[in-house]
């Protein structure tokens, strides 16, 4: 299959998503992908209770295993919303007062009635040698923070297995 992109609205922390425009054929698609608890709040009410259960399952599961883990969900847009989003875009970027304000206004705009595809995760490998290196930082009583934006189950995973915190 050939897409076009269209756009791309970057990752942030305070948004903890992330979504590109495509076009495929003569369907325009928003695809998104994102922190589970944001991407649910976004969904479609239509959504079947079983699809998000079973995506909500694999989620903890996999959180729970130190995973990164991430909802995926899409939505069909009409030509005209696109347009309409792009214009209300290049209007928003184009402000000089509360800029960025605008533009995440715009981005709530479109980014709902999404439909749920399923769950993914990812491995995060350590650097080599992190676990040695911070093992022996608290050894010599060097206090280390971590911040993360992970769900718990995944930062106390992490922890654990680069010896950050132990059992």
């Amino acid at each position: 299959q050939t897409f076009d992109k269209l756009c791309h609205i970057e990752f942030s922390s305070d948004r903890k998503r992330e979504s590109i425009f495509v076009k495929e054929g003569n369907y325009y698609k928003l695809y998104i992908k994102g922190a589970d608890s944001i991407i649910e709040e976004l969904l479609d009410e239509s959504t079947p209770p079983a699809v998000l259960e079973k995506s909500r399952y694999f989620v903890n599961l996999f959180s729970s295993q130190g995973y990164r883990t991430l909802f995926i969900a899409m939505r069909l847009l009409t030509e005209e919303e696109y347009e309409d989003f792009i214009y209300d875009l290049n209007k928003a970027q184009s402000e000089i007062i509360n800029k960025k304000k605008n533009m995440e206004e715009v981005y709530a705009s479109i980014e709902k009635n999404l439909t749920l595809l399923g769950a993914t995760i990812v491995e995060d490998k350590l650097q080599e040698n992190v676990p040695e290196v911070i093992k022996e930082l608290r050894e010599a009583d060097i206090k280390i923070w971590m911040l993360t934006g992970d769900k718990l189950s995944t930062a106390y995973n992490i922890g654990l297995s680069c010896n950050l915190i132990n059992s």
